[in-house]
This record gives C-alpha cells, structure tokens and sequence, in this order.
C-alpha cells in the first residue's frame, strides 16, 4: 500500500530545495550579466580616453584583463565557446593589446560582437518577473 503520508513528507522537503536551486540560478544569471557590463563600460571607457589622446595605462589593461576573465568564468556554464572567446579577450588585454587586426578579428572578440552574443545567452536565461 502506498505511504501518502511519507511521500508528502518527502514533497514538503524537495519544495524548498528547488525553490533555493532556482534562486541561485537566478542569482547567477544576474551576477553574469553584471559582470559584461562592468567589463564592458569599463573597457569601452578605457578605448574613448585613448580615442581622446589619452596614454595607455598598463594598469588599465590589466584590470580589463581581469574584468573579462571574471566574466568568462561566470558565462562558462552556459557557454564554452563564448567562454573560450573571452578568455582571449581577457588575454589580448593582458598582453598589451598588442595583436594585429587580423588577429583580433579571427579571435572573434570585438567588443560589440562579444556583448551580443553574451546578452543572446543571458536574457534567454533571465528569471520572468512574476506578476
């Protein structure tokens, strides 16, 4: 005969546990797309003080570095490919910004490309507002 009583039991217990699973989740979500735009603004600010006539700032450099890498880590999950394109990102910054056009362009890491094809991932997977 079937237990209705521990089956419930084991319900009320798995309740919780999915409703923390989805929470993290979209915690996550949120925390990735936090982490384009700051590598993206900060990166799109360092390229207008340079377009302004501004020096380059190793410093700089390097904290975009840091600042794709930390998003490449995040998007991982969802997306290898990506996370391997911005892995790149990450290291032509670290490296100076020194590669030729060619180079970059076969990287597939523009910065507008990179922004779309992240959100494409991110907004699909953004918790619907509940009403």
């Amino acid at each position: 005969m079937f237990d209705w009583i521990t089956f419930a039991a084991g319900v009320s217990e798995v309740v919780p546990y999915l409703a923390e699973r989805r929470r993290a989740k979209d915690n996550h979500v949120e925390e990735t797309i936090t982490a384009l735009r700051e590598a993206y603004y900060v990166t799109i600010t360092y390229e207008e003080e340079l377009l302004a006539g501004n020096s380059r700032s190793r410093r700089q450099e390097l904290a975009l570095a840091l600042a794709w890498e930390n998003f490449a880590t995040k998007i991982r999950r969802y997306d290898e490919p990506l996370f391997n394109r911005l892995r790149l990102k990450g290291r032509f910054w670290r490296e100076g910004a020194a590669w030729d056009a060619e180079t970059r362009r076969s990287a597939k890491i523009g910065i507008e490309r990179i922004r779309q094809d992240a959100e494409l991932q991110l907004l699909a997977k953004q918790p619907t507002p509940k009403k």
